[in-house]
């Protein structure tokens, strides 16, 4: 079942190298987008710690923060992004 997942980044990564390294892992990490600063939206059916070993593997444990995104949530966003977070098994 897929997930939503926020995963906010430190100034140490460089946010577009991890996108490009989540599109060559499109098995895992099936949609992304970008909203706010240092993070990124991300659709995948692995946990948050599979997630987090994923992307640590590649880029060194720097500071970075994942949550699964559930019901509980209010915020400011293009109106595009909502149906992704809402629905994440949506197509």
């Amino acid at each position: 079942m897929n997930k939503i997942y926020l995963i906010v980044l430190s100034t140490d990564y460089d946010r577009d190298n991890v996108v490009k390294f989540l599109d060559e892992h499109s098995d895992k990490v099936s949609f992304w987008f970008i909203s706010l600063p240092y993070s990124i939206f991300a659709k995948s059916t692995l946990s948050a710690e599979e997630l987090y070993t994923l992307i640590t593997a590649k880029f060194g444990e720097n500071l970075i923060f994942i949550t699964e995104l559930k019901g509980n949530f209010k915020g400011r966003l293009p109106k595009d992004n909502w149906p992704h977070i809402k629905t994440p098994n949506a197509e």
